[in-house]
């Protein structure tokens, strides 16, 4: 709630003004450049060496990705700051992250999430029907379960897509009354899809929004959703490692979450405005552990006009981001391709990576880039564990490979489905 204030206080600020706020910021990062080894060896360890004097000196710093850290994990580490605990990403991109974040870090990702939720009329507590993955690991679930309860919120699993558990879930929303709906446009589009088809109405609900992330949203997805639950669907994109990035406002334009991070677009070595490129952030609050420059691996926009809200942070468009899919059982059941990754996360001290590709429904072919630990028993109980998850039936075969290839973004897909819609 403190930091809340200050965040409401940026909403007030002049573009010029926002560059003075967001400088300040980042010398402060800066300044613990003699405890973090990656900032010391880009900017010198000198106590009177101020490299950063303008926004535009963030150049300086080179643009890293995900692999770049995990090879370097101790070089941005700042072991002076105690109050920290460890994060980690869960492996959307099929190389799962552990990172360390401190306390202001994470309280100030949250207060630019709630103070976004407050455009759309959302309370910071307020009740949540939450669809998203649940873990399989029985501790990691009932913390889960623990948080669910603590944060004032239901889930559905997106592991149990089935009439039977979407009409419990639609009783349960029934008598909880959440006040939004939160997750994958995907599965909240399937929930939809089943009320309408069964002739369960939502209007009763009184929902005041639905929140959608994790996926690029498609159109007739958003038709359906705001037919169905008679509320705006509103997009948010961010990231496990920096937290909310982008969120839209009420006129439908997506903001840079600006006193958390700065945004570049980079096209050809080079930060552009409307003109699309790869996505870069530079996190402001982040003194344990710095993410600068750091490359997310979607594609995007930098709009150099200015929002009708009167809202001086940038507007960002993006255009390429994860689309989930799902998997197709033999018997035409649907599977959360998010399986995958909840799945793996266990085998992580075997499995580097990982990327599944489906061409027809009685196969699932998995490539594997495999740690020197890992044996054949371990690859035989991680083929178990998928068949019990996703289905008995369906044929799984894991290939180990040296490397995966990426996408053209950059970013590494862990599900490619390639049958006919």
């Amino acid at each position: 709630m403190k930091y809340m204030g200050e965040v409401r206080q940026a909403e007030c600020l002049s573009e010029e003004e926002l560059r003075c706020f967001q400088l300040q910021k980042i010398q402060k990062l800066i300044n613990e450049k003699e405890n973090v080894p990656y900032l010391a060896n880009i900017v010198g360890s000198e106590e009177n060496d101020v490299p950063i004097r303008s926004l535009d000196d963030l150049a300086i710093f080179p643009i890293v990705d995900k692999k770049y850290i995990i090879d370097n994990i101790e070089n941005f580490r700042n072991k002076q700051i105690f109050c920290i605990s460890s994060r980690g990403t869960s492996g959307s991109t099929g190389q799962p992250f552990k990172f360390y974040r401190d306390r202001f870090a994470l309280a100030y990702m949250d207060a630019v999430m709630y103070n976004a939720y407050a455009w759309h009329g959302i309370a910071a507590g307020e009740r949540q029907s939450r669809f998203w993955g649940m873990p399989f690991d029985p501790k990691k679930k009932r913390e889960a379960v623990l948080k669910d309860f603590l944060m004032n919120r239901i889930r559905l699993s997106a592991f149990e897509l089935t009439n039977k558990m979407f009409n419990k879930y639609y009783l349960k929303m029934c008598k909880f009354h959440p006040g939004y709906l939160y997750g994958y446009p995907s599965l909240i589009n399937e929930f939809a899809h089943f009320c309408r088809d069964r002739g369960l109405s939502c209007k009763h609900l009184n929902i005041k929004v639905v929140v959608v992330t994790g996926e690029k949203l498609i159109s007739n997805q958003k038709k359906m959703i705001e037919e169905v639950f008679s509320a705006k669907v509103v997009q948010e994109y961010g990231c496990s490692e920096v937290g909310v990035i982008g969120f839209e406002c009420p006129h439908g334009k997506m903001h840079v979450m600006s006193p958390n991070l700065i945004v570049e677009v980079i096209n050809d070595g080079s930060s552009v405005v409307d003109e699309l490129g790869e996505i870069v952030v530079t996190e402001l609050n982040a003194k344990s552990f710095p993410f600068i420059r750091y490359q997310i691996g979607d594609l995007g926009i930098i709009k150099s006009a200015q929002c009708s809200c009167g809202l001086k942070w940038p507007v960002i468009e993006i255009k390429e981001g994860r689309i989930d899919d799902y998997i197709i059982t033999p018997e035409g059941k649907k599977v959360y391709d998010a399986v995958l990754a909840y799945t793996f996360n266990g085998y992580k001290k075997y499995i580097k990576m990982f990327k599944a590709v489906q061409r027809n429904n009685l196969d699932l072919e998995i490539k594997v880039v495999l740690t020197d630990e890992c044996d054949d028993n371990i690859l035989t109980k991680c083929r178990e564990d998928l068949a019990q998850r996703i289905c008995s039936t369906i044929s799984i075969t894991l290939i180990s490979v040296k490397s995966i290839k990426r996408e053209k973004s950059g970013k590494l897909r862990y599900f490619v489905s390639e049958l006919n819609s």
